[in-house]
C-alpha cells in the first residue's frame, strides 16, 4: 500500500493580496461593526419584551382570577408578610418573577457599576470603570425589580391592573421598534454578509492556489465581480426589509385602531 502524503487545508493568502484587503475592510470596517451594534440593541429590546410578556402574564392573572372568582379574596392582604403569616398568593407568584430575572442574565448586568452610579451621584467618574451603555444593559433587570417590589409591597387589585396594562404596552413598544428600527433584521442581514464574505475569501483562495500572471488575474476579477455583487443583493435587501417592516407595523396598528372602533 501506497504511502498517502496529506497537505491539510490550503494555506491562507496574504492580508495584502488586493482581493483578501478588500474582502477583509468590507468585514472589519463595516458588517462587523454594524453587528455587534444591532446585536446589542436586538437583545435588549428582545429582553425587555420577554420580560413585559411574562410580568403581564403574572399581575393579568391575578386580576383575572380576582374577577372571575371574587371569594378567593386575593387581595385581602395587600404585602408579602402580614406580620403574622406569609400572603400565599404571593408567593406562588414569585417564581414566574425568577424566570424573569433568568430572562435578564441574556444582558450584560454591570450592577456594581450601575449601584456606584447611584451611591456616588456626581463623584463617580464614568472613565474609572462604567459607560453609558451599561445602563441601557441593566434595564431588564431594573424592569423586574421594580414591579417585583410592587408586587411584594402594593399588592392591590387597582395596582396589578396597572402593572398588567404597562407590560403590555411595553410589550407592543418594544416590538414595533425593533421591527421599526430593524435591529434583529439588521444583525441576521450582517451575519449572513459576513458568513458570505468569509466563504468568498475562502473560495477565491482555493481559487488562486498556484496560478500563472494572466490565470490569477481571471479569478481576481471573478472575486471582485462576486464581491460587489454581493453587496448589491445586501442594498436591495436592506431597502426591501425597511419598507417591509414598516408596513408591517403601520399594518398593525391601523388593524388595531380599526379593531376598537367596531
Amino acid at each position: 500500500m501506497e504511502n498517502c502524503v496529506v497537505s491539510g487545508r490550503l494555506p491562507p493568502k496574504s492580508p495584502q493580496d488586493p482581493v483578501i484587503s478588500e474582502i477583509n475592510w468590507f468585514i472589519n470596517n463595516i458588517y462587523q461593526p454594524a453587528c455587534l451594534k444591532y446585536q446589542k440593541l436586538s437583545k435588549l429590546t428582545r429582553t425587555i419584551s420577554a420580560n413585559s410578556a411574562i410580568l403581564a402574564f403574572v399581575f393579568l392573572s391575578y386580576f383575572g382570577l380576582n374577577t372571575a372568582f371574587p371569594k378567593l379574596n386575593l387581595f385581602a392582604i395587600q404585602t408579602l408578610h402580614d406580620g403574622y403569616d406569609f400572603n400565599m398568593a404571593i408567593v406562588l407568584g414569585l417564581p414566574v418573577f425568577l424566570v424573569a430575572l433568568i430572562v435578564c442574565t441574556r444582558q450584560k448586568l454591570h450592577l456594581r457599576h450601575l449601584c456606584l452610579a447611584i451611591i456616588l451621584g456626581p463623584r463617580y467618574n464614568p472613565k474609572f470603570a462604567y459607560r453609558k451603555e451599561n445602563l441601557l444593559h441593566t434595564l431588564p433587570f431594573l424592569q423586574v425589580v421594580l414591579f417585583l417590589s410592587l408586587f411584594l409591597f402594593c399588592f392591590t387589585q387597582q395596582m396589578v391592573a396597572v402593572a398588567g396594562i404597562i407590560n403590555v404596552i411595553v410589550y407592543v413598544g418594544t416590538y414595533m421598534v425593533n421591527r421599526l428600527f430593524g435591529y434583529t433584521s439588521a444583525t441576521t442581514r450582517n451575519q449572513i454578509m459576513i458568513h458570505n464574505l468569509k466563504r468568498l475569501r475562502r473560495e477565491y483562495e482555493i481559487a488562486s492556489f498556484n496560478c500563472g500572471r494572466f490565470e490569477l488575474e481571471r479569478v481576481q476579477a471573478d472575486a471582485f465581480a462576486s464581491l460587489f455583487q454581493l453587496e448589491k443583493d445586501n442594498v436591495a435587501r436592506l431597502d426591501k426589509e425597511i419598507m417591509g417592516d414598516h408596513y408591517k407595523v403601520h399594518d398593525s396598528a391601523f388593524n388595531i385602531i380599526k379593531g376598537l372602533r367596531k
